[in-house]
């Protein structure tokens, strides 16, 4: 997709490695600066596998070989703009978080595939470690007489890192086997997505990570922005395996060397995907957040240099940190699993739908849900529940429902899983929120937005140009070969679409009360 005709400029490019696909983007200096969307744009559909009920995991080479594909269809395009990527100053990476990825530093192969951040597969690692987490003797001795929520900002769930690699460990059985070798214990690497794309683009000349990704795995202490000891003894990590260095988000990360149309291109920008979208947003002030509306839903709201933890389930983490000297801003965090996956799971599942665009046409032939109301927990229910017994349900159907009826909950569900984060993050934060800025694909549905926008009683923004996640990776990799001096650059854009809230109270309050007895019907089902 090309989106701008400029023929001149510094040219950064932007990796963006998401759950269900891959893409290169490439930017001009101006165009970041101004808030204004790609030179082009290359997308490659990635396929993810959900092999037992509660899995989801990727083949590690098919995520690298999607992000080289679409740097060479990325390439074609430049060249038709009579520009090529050899122009290209820099690179940015963001990517999917919480995935993790095991491999041999010798052999270059993937000790099986990447567990998605979607998987459940750790439940009962989960448990166990909860429990775990009660003795006297790790609460003293490993936690400071705290929690690992109290050193990390997350929850114990089979969401973030820690669990799936003491999965790997225990089940994968040529992992098994390397550990007690005394010739490949020292050649086990653990990663996330950015990780595993950097080793491979750099040859393995750079083992990094970013302090927002390192943030999601429940390894690394926000205190110290560095892994922690004492975390990984309590997880049963073994020494040997090596984890990643930390840097912040514009730093060195290596030269391309892997790809020869981007030989000796600099990589000095690495986010999680949704720490990109909020610096895409612009969101540097107290209280401004966002949402990516993507496979999953993800608000940030940023709360500034101090650190606050949540006692209601939301996570808090890193935002941002531009240069190693620089102080970290944090954000607080609703992660909600299933958001544009519903959609598709009405397209691939029911046949409810043949394209996921379709879903706001079925969706609009009738006025409200019917009384209809679906809980997505395919795979539990993340922020602010963590319960990952609950499963998926429909409430209130008659006679009377049809798709329609159905299509319409099914978005209504992505916005009160929204209400339940959001309310969350006010209670914990102190912040009182006026605005939540709306990215993603699934953010271009109008209803989606409008129905958002009445159940939070908040207006919601969407920006002319909605690859925020890409944008943001490009700017911190700007900053970072200072190419951009600092955020002062940027100028603010105004160029969005508004929707404000449309219903009353008493309906806005009926809704979600319905929505809430519904979600009680979902849990400790299994």
């Amino acid at each position: 997709m090309v989106t701008n005709t400029a023929t001149s400029g510094v040219l950064i490019g932007a990796i963006d490695q998401g759950t269900s696909s891959s893409r290169f983007l490439v930017y001009t200096k101006e165009a970041l600066l101004n808030g204004e969307g790609p030179l082009c744009s290359a997308n490659v559909e990635i396929i993810v596998s959900y092999p037992h009920p509660g899995w989801a995991e990727t083949d590690a080479e098919v995520i690298y070989g999607s992000v080289v594909q679409c740097i060479e269809k990325a390439g074609t395009q430049l060249e038709s703009l009579g520009r090529s990527l050899s122009e290209i100053t820099c690179v940015g990476i963001t990517n999917q978080r919480e995935t993790t990825i095991v491999w041999n530093k010798q052999s270059g192969i993937s000790y099986g595939p990447a567990i998605s951040w979607q998987d459940g597969r750790t439940r009962d690692f989960v448990a166990k470690f909860k429990e775990k987490e009660k003795l006297p003797e790790f609460k003293k001795s490993l936690l400071n007489n705290g929690t690992i929520h109290d050193k990390t900002g997350l929850v114990l769930s089979e969401y973030s890192c820690c669990t799936k690699l003491a999965w790997m460990l225990r089940n994968i059985d040529k992992l098994k086997s390397d550990l007690s070798d005394e010739n490949e214990k020292d050649n086990i690497l653990f990663g996330t997505v950015d990780t595993w794309l950097i080793w491979k683009l750099t040859n393995g000349a750079s083992f990094a990570t970013d302090v927002s990704n390192a943030s999601r795995t429940n390894f690394m202490s926000l205190h110290t922005l560095q892994w922690d000891p004492n975390i990984k003894t309590f997880f049963e990590i073994p020494d040997t395996i090596s984890f990643p260095v930390i840097k912040s988000n514009s730093d060195d990360f290596g030269t391309i060397s892997a790809i020869e149309s981007l030989q000796g291109v600099a990589i000095t920008g690495c986010m999680g995907d949704q720490h990109a979208s909020l610096v895409g947003h612009n969101c540097f002030k107290e209280g401004e957040s966002k949402q990516t509306y993507g496979t999953g839903l993800f608000l940030l709201t940023n709360i500034g240099s101090e650190l606050k933890f949540s006692q209601k389930g939301v996570l808090t983490t890193i935002a941002y940190q531009f240069g190693s000297e620089e102080k970290p801003c944090f954000a607080m965090e609703g992660a909600i699993a299933t958001g544009g996956s519903a959609v598709r799971w009405l397209r691939d599942n029911l046949g409810i739908i043949k394209s996921t665009s379709e879903v706001e046409e079925v969706a609009s032939q009738v006025e409200d849900n019917g009384g209809v109301y679906f809980v997505p927990a395919f795979s539990g229910l993340f922020t602010p529940y963590w319960d990952s017994s609950a499963r998926g349900v429909i409430c209130g159907m008659s006679h009377n429902t049809n798709k329609h009826h159905l299509a319409r909950a099914v978005l209504e569900s992505l916005c009160y899983q929204t209400r339940d984060v959001l309310d969350t993050i006010c209670e914990d934060s102190g912040l009182n929120l006026t605005e939540l800025k709306a990215d993603g694909g699934a953010s271009l549905n109008n209803l989606l937005m409008q129905t958002q926008s009445d159940v939070l009683n908040m207006i919601v923004s969407r920006p002319e140009s909605v690859e925020l996640t890409a944008q943001g990776a490009a700017l911190a990799a700007a900053i970072g070969a200072k190419v951009i001096s600092s955020l002062n650059d940027l100028k603010a854009t105004e160029k969005k679409k508004v929707f404000e809230p449309k219903i009353d109270d008493a309906k806005r309050a009926n809704m979600y009360d319905h929505w809430k007895k519904a979600v009680s019907k979902s849990q400790n089902w299994l």
